[in-house]
């Protein structure tokens, strides 16, 4: 009984771990993704983009989360959008430049929070 305890425990702390995912577009351009966010805890997907590529974006939080969509220039990190404590928010970026861009959610509340995130090309 205590192993099954433990192997429970484990399995939820991993699954309430979020960490950074890969963006796999499907055969219709979609990426879809839900994870558990706990407190203190992150989620991220990046994914590669051409110049001018479009990306229709849209998530829902069960609890506020710190968002930004983000990518890496050098040493600077730049921030085509970023808002504070937002339980859901859409939008369209344009990939200007190509880049790795990143969208990411942080947990700063107490509480473990559902994320859902939708992905279109």
């Amino acid at each position: 009984m205590k192993a099954w305890i433990a192997i429970a425990a484990l399995a939820w702390c991993g699954a309430a771990h979020a960490a950074v995912v890969d963006i796999a577009w499907d055969a219709n351009g979609r990426f879809e993704h839900q994870s558990t966010v706990a407190p203190g805890k992150f989620a991220e997907v990046c994914g590669a983009l051409d110049r001018d590529q479009a990306v229709q974006w849209r998530f829902t939080s069960t609890g506020p989360m710190a968002f930004n969509v983000h990518y890496h220039q050098g040493k600077d990190v730049v921030y085509p959008v970023k808002r504070e404590a937002a339980t859901q928010a859409d939008g369209r970026l344009l990939a200007n430049p190509p880049q790795t861009y990143c969208w990411m959610w942080s947990n700063k509340g107490s509480q473990a929070v559902t994320l859902q995130v939708e992905l279109q090309r």
